[in-house]
């Protein structure tokens, strides 16, 4: 029965979250500024510094709202007063050290996707040129981007890793609730334009991120690692990132190696060094679970 209506919850909460996503889009869509950023970023073809960001913000604020509709309802229906005060537990965020590894998070995020594209650089599978002209615009260009990858890691970590991993956690274990929600999470990203292999990346990259949220017990190093890696990718080196074109990045990559190098159209995270690395890190993170060390990387 425990099983049962943890999946239940979790069925509402995608409900929810779905029914709320349309009425604030709707809402956004009658704001003149936010319309415009949404046909901006259409008619750029791909990902600039704040197109993406009405759109995300608006995903942010609806996943915050219904967690907490969720975590509070759910404490006074069964007439828990103990469990009015859980929210940040129940999400992952109760962490008197959070800012040190969301910053932990991040700085190894931004290395690891530096290294992937570096690797497949030395491979010639990529060139790299500057492509900003001024320091200016590239400060400018850098700071927006890392703010959008900001709201971006904090969204698709709090919708996948947060109230519905932990609700799947109770009702299957940690292991199934990795799996069930790393699945969604490459299937989610078919529809906005990634292609298969791609999916199966960003798939991937959930699992892994998983891992990072069992090891270190709290959301903020994977949303640090994910904001980072995103944009390691898009605002420093210009690669596709989920197979979305980027524009306005400090250095423009050219493509010349084969599909299983550089993942092609799909951007690194689809090439076979990418895969590797995701390998290399859920074999370090399941050993420290194991070891239940505290050491991050």
């Amino acid at each position: 029965m425990t099983r049962l209506w943890a999946c239940l919850r979790c069925v509402l909460f995608l409900v929810l979250l779905t029914l709320v996503t349309i009425v604030l889009v709707w809402g956004a869509m009658h704001i003149t500024q936010v319309a415009r950023s949404v046909h901006s970023l259409k008619d750029a073809g791909g990902l600039t510094p704040f197109g993406v960001l009405s759109g995300e913000l608006i995903q942010l604020i609806a996943v915050c709202v219904v967690s907490a509709v969720m975590v509070y309802g759910q404490a006074f229906f069964q007439k828990d007063s103990a469990g009015q005060r859980s929210f940040l537990r129940t999400l992952f965020l109760h962490d008197s050290v959070w800012l040190r590894k969301g910053v932990s998070g991040m700085g190894w995020g931004a290395l690891w996707a530096g290294a992937i594209i570096m690797v497949i650089v030395l491979c010639q599978g990529y060139q790299t040129h500057l492509a900003l002209s001024s320091v200016g615009q590239a400060l400018l260009s850098l700071l927006a981007y890392g703010l959008t990858f900001l709201v971006v890691g904090a969204t698709e970590e709090l919708m996948f890793r947060g109230y519905l991993y932990a609700q799947l956690g109770k009702a299957f274990g940690w292991g199934w609730a990795s799996v069930i929600t790393s699945v969604l999470f490459g299937l989610i990203h078919i529809p906005s334009g990634t292609p298969l292999w791609g999916a199966i990346g960003a798939g991937l990259a959930g699992y892994v991120f998983c891992y990072m949220l069992r090891v270190t017990g709290s959301l903020f190093y994977p949303i640090g690692f994910h904001a980072a890696w995103d944009w390691a990718q898009t605002a420093v080196f210009g690669v596709n990132d989920s197979g979305h074109v980027a524009h306005d990045a400090l250095f423009h990559t050219d493509i010349h190696g084969p599909y299983w190098l550089t993942g092609g159209s799909d951007g690194p995270e689809a090439s076979v060094v990418c895969f590797m690395v995701y390998g290399l890190l859920v074999f370090y993170f399941h050993r420290q679970l194991h070891k239940n060390s505290g050491f991050i990387l």
